[in-house]
């Protein structure tokens, strides 16, 4: 009698236990294996960034044309990590938590010089191992004062192109990942990784990305780095630049993703001007994580072709061409989005935000009764 009762008593406390525990978030849990640190995975799903990261750097100062290396340690196979790169802008008037610039800009500038200069603006990350990471600002950059690294540990995506060799044509390539269903659902992350020993290798990387397309050459347009375009419920197009070293090898990984804390829907925006967003999710943004996808009813589809901007001027001086788009002045409650001029990817834009403060991976031993 005793022990019955006990039993029965132990068994309520654990059920009211586990009931408190899953109270206020996601239910659905997946094993998925071990995770990059040797520890077995138990995952929340199906939200990659409803998860705390395993390495938040915080916000490091980075001065001009400095190549920071910041130390993770996570270990295991960093295929299986997701990166995400932040800016901030501390100036008076700046545009504070921002993307512009991502992946690097450069271009020569021929306007107002009889001998043109080489300009560099934005960041980008490189040098991926399991021990470290490495940030370079560029040398006339004004909007990176402080860089934030976060990795994640992979959940399982949808799709996962694994490595594919990529050659520098600048010309589509086609990943079939024949996912279906909506790709307003889709989260989608493209890594490079540097194969071709051409200059100093970069290891996995996202210089370049969404494309730098400029004059580096007087007499040339050129492109390094690589975009993805044209994504729909089966393909994804992949490019290139006609010139690039660092990128030898694309992955494609895609997360079907249909519960972020906001998001804006695809609005119109034109050419030169910022769209201001309300999300009020309130809290401290240093724990969102931003997602942008543009969208272009021609050639471009769903894309992120000149992310975070591209910037060349025309080798007669005449000119100046700006392209792309980039979020900024991220807050508890807004963010801005801004279309450069001439850019053509990005007449539509979509905006999601997840925010990974109420969430952490839990682990929920079964209840077995006999």
């Amino acid at each position: 009698m005793i022990s019955r009762l006990f039993s029965s008593v132990f068994v309520t406390v654990l059920i009211l236990m586990v009931g408190i525990s899953n109270a206020g978030y996601a239910q659905q849990t997946k094993n998925d294996g071990i995770d990059p640190a040797g520890k077995p995975l138990i995952e929340v799903t199906p939200d990659l960034f409803h998860n705390k990261p395993e390495f938040d750097s915080g916000w490091v100062s980075i001065n001009k044309d400095q190549e920071k290396t910041i130390p993770h340690n996570i270990g295991g196979n960093p295929d299986r990590y997701v990166v995400e790169l932040q800016f901030k802008d501390t100036g008076p008037g700046g545009s504070g938590v921002n993307q512009e610039g991502y992946g690097g800009m450069e271009y020569l500038d021929f306007i107002g010089y009889q001998n043109p200069i080489m300009v560099q603006t934005g960041a980008y990350w490189y040098g991926l191992t399991e021990k470290e990471i490495k940030v370079k600002r560029q040398y006339d950059d004004n909007t990176v004062d402080k860089v934030r690294i976060r990795i994640w540990l992979q959940t399982t995506p949808s799709f996962d192109s694994e490595w594919k060799p990529i050659a520098a044509d600048g010309l589509l390539k086609n990943f079939d990942h024949n996912l279906g269903g909506d790709t307003d659902e889709y989260l989608v992350d493209m890594q490079f990784k540097d194969t071709d020993n051409l200059g100093v290798p970069v290891g996995v990387n996202q210089y370049g990305y969404g494309m730098i397309y400029s004059y580096i050459d007087p007499f040339d347009l050129e492109s390094r780095g690589g975009l993805w375009r044209n994504l729909n419920g089966s393909t994804i197009s992949v490019v290139r630049g006609s010139v690039d070293k660092t990128a030898g090898n694309f992955r494609i990984r895609i997360w079907k993703n249909k519960n972020p804390d906001y998001d804006s829907g695809w609005f119109t925006i034109d050419n030169g001007i910022t769209e201001s967003k309300i999300h009020n999710l309130g809290g401290n943004s240093d724990d969102y994580v931003v997602d942008l996808q543009f969208k272009d009813e021609g050639d471009e589809g769903v894309n992120q072709q000149f992310y975070g901007n591209n910037t060349y001027t025309e080798n007669d001086g005449l000119a100046i061409y700006r392209q792309g788009a980039y979020w900024y002045f991220l807050t508890s409650e807004n963010i801005s989005i801004y279309r450069e001029y001439n850019d053509s990817s990005a007449p539509k834009a979509r905006v999601r935000i997840w925010n990974s403060n109420p969430y952490d991976k839990k682990i929920y031993l079964p209840l077995v009764l006999p």
